[in-house]
């Protein structure tokens, strides 16, 4: 089954190294917010990689879209976080945390090798839990955790 990642606002290389790296993956890239929502609403996508400076809708808009659509909440999120002053970016990346609970923060200058274990780490738990469905529901508590499934992008109460 080939799974699709979608790299919205990050530079072609991100793209072709997932590509080359991960097996039975494509990659698909947006240029601005509204292109990337437009995208992930038609449903193709099992994994996001969003740059925090995507033109367009701002990311952090797209993060709220997708958080109160419940029909989004196994797609697996990685927020590519600007570069900018360590003390400036680590408390961006707190806040995110604390709003979206459930989505990865990478600061940039982007690790290759960082994205493409994030990313096969998302895209098996969301294999992982369509399984668990298609087998009948939830494993017991205790269960591996490589088996976690995706979560939703709901906030935290």
């Amino acid at each position: 089954m080939m799974r699709r990642i979608l790299s919205a606002g990050l530079p072609s290389y991100v793209a072709s190294f997932l590509a080359r790296q991960l097996d039975d993956v494509s990659v698909v890239m947006t240029f601005s917010g509204d292109d990337t929502l437009a995208e992930v609403q038609a449903g193709r996508s099992g994994l996001l990689l969003l740059d925090s400076d995507v033109p367009g809708l701002p990311a952090e808009s797209v993060l709220r879209a997708l958080r109160e659509d419940s029909a989004f909440d196994a797609l697996g999120v990685v927020y590519c976080l600007a570069e900018s002053d360590k003390g400036t970016q680590e408390a961006s990346r707190q806040r995110l945390l604390r709003e979206y609970p459930n989505i990865r923060v990478l600061p940039q200058p982007l690790g290759m090798a960082d994205v493409a274990r994030v990313a096969t780490q998302l895209l098996d738990a969301r294999v992982t839990r369509d399984l668990r469905v298609i087998e009948g529901g939830p494993q017991p508590l205790g269960a591996p955790i490589h088996s976690v499934p995706a979560f939703p992008l709901r906030r935290a109460s």
